[in-house]
């Protein structure tokens, strides 16, 4: 018998007769198809294991034995009649792990209650109070990964292993599974992101909770999870200078024109747009002031030329006469995203990869092919990491390798 299973559960060790379970002890359907998956997808099978139906299938089997009355070891007779032929082969497998085992009793799944969007105490306590999470979606972010290792924890101690927890081991083992259900390292990272920085923070408010040393101890070794390794790559793709003139020409209305132009031109984030306020406009300068993402002062930008005029053109329908209001009232990220994805249509332009963002990394791209220097590409940017600006150099290094080094030599 493998030796991954016999480790979760003790097993005959004679397969040839029928050993009945030993009294008392049962499985829920989850924990059942858990503990058959964990047989069955071993050595060259474990690839497969995310997936493959085979899972599926039993819990339909088992679901389809507890509705019908159907004794688990037998139900397969009539069910063959009901079922496509392929629904069988996985059934046959499961009956043979399933008898191994002595035929435990099988009872159904506890009908879980509809959870709130953060149903775990602690992460909407964090979320709440996190200083670091200054924006709504940092915030939806976050708990979207918390939930995400709480609610795989939940399902861990269903299937009756209450060994695991929020410390060291148990998040290690919660990226093991991410990576075996085949998530990118993106998404994964993220997740490991969002439980080391609630571990830290209950660590830090360690006198409002009732935890004790060693689980405080398991929190620490959250914080010591080391993220996978990545090589950073673009999300989104560049405009080249002729696609940017296009995108342009196709904006008729000022708000989009100006939208656009101070994104692809400034390089404004979507965040950074909604933020400005009529006082951060100098056209006699030629420079905005820019309250970037996450910040809390502000950081003169460089207007270009086309900009300035689409602004003065702008402001000749949307002039205040107070500094302090917003540029452009009642817009949202997601309206901005709106506008921008409507001009990409409108152009023929859309494609995948490209979004609103992928503005801010035209900006980037055609600075540095115009020649512009990296670091003050990265000051137009606002990078607070120099090696974020290099990307957007080893992207167009990648670009002109082939066609860059000679036929011999």
């Amino acid at each position: 018998m493998d030796t991954v299973f016999s480790s979760i559960i003790p097993v005959p060790t004679s397969t040839s007769q029928h050993h009945p379970y030993p009294a008392g002890n049962h499985f829920t359907v989850s924990q059942l198809v858990e503990a058959y998956a964990n047989w069955y997808f071993t050595g060259e099978r474990q690839q497969r294991r995310y997936t493959s139906n085979y899972a599926k299938l039993v819990k339909k089997y088992l679901i389809y034995c507890l509705k019908n009355n159907k004794p688990v070891a037998f139900g397969h007779i009539d069910y063959r009649s009901m079922v496509k032929p392929s629904y069988i082969s996985p059934v046959k497998s499961f009956l043979f792990f399933y008898q191994q085992l002595g035929c435990p009793p099988v009872t159904s799944d506890p009908i879980q209650t509809k959870r709130a969007p953060a149903g775990n105490e602690l992460v909407l306590q964090f979320i709440y109070e996190a200083g670091q999470l200054r924006g709504d979606e940092s915030k939806s972010t976050y708990q979207k990964s918390l939930n995400a290792f709480f609610l795989w924890l939940e399902k861990q101690r269903q299937q009756g292993d209450m060994s695991v927890g929020f410390d060291g081991p148990g998040v290690e083992r919660f990226v093991h599974d991410c990576r075996q259900r085949r998530l990118s390292p993106f998404t994964i990272n993220l997740r490991i992101a969002a439980l080391k920085a609630l571990a830290k923070w209950v660590l830090e408010n360690a006198e409002r909770f009732s935890f004790n040393e060693v689980q405080k101890k398991g929190m620490d070794l959250v914080t010591r999870v080391t993220p996978l390794a990545t090589e950073k790559t673009f999300y989104k793709e560049a405009l080249t200078k002729q696609q940017r003139y296009q995108l342009i020409e196709q904006c008729t209305e000022p708000l989009t024109t100006c939208l656009v132009s101070l994104m692809v031109y400034s390089g404004l984030r979507t965040v950074e747009l909604i933020r400005l306020r009529h006082g951060d406009i100098n056209l006699v300068e030629g420079m905005i002031l820019v309250l970037g993402k996450g910040k809390y002062t502000q950081q003169k930008v460089k207007l270009f030329k086309p900009t300035m005029d689409h602004l003065r053109c702008y402001l000749e329908h949307h002039h205040s006469g107070c500094a302090d209001d917003l540029l452009f009232p009642q817009l949202t990220t997601r309206k901005v995203r709106h506008h921008v994805d409507a001009i990409f249509l409108k152009s023929g332009l859309k494609a995948k990869g490209i979004s609103a963002h992928s503005l801010r990394h035209t900006a980037a791209q055609l600075l540095l092919e115009a020649g512009v220097d990296g670091v003050y590409v990265q000051q137009h940017l606002r990078h607070a990491r120099f090696d974020t600006t290099q990307l957007y150099t080893k992207r167009k290094t990648k670009e002109l390798y082939m066609t860059k080094l000679p036929d011999d030599f």
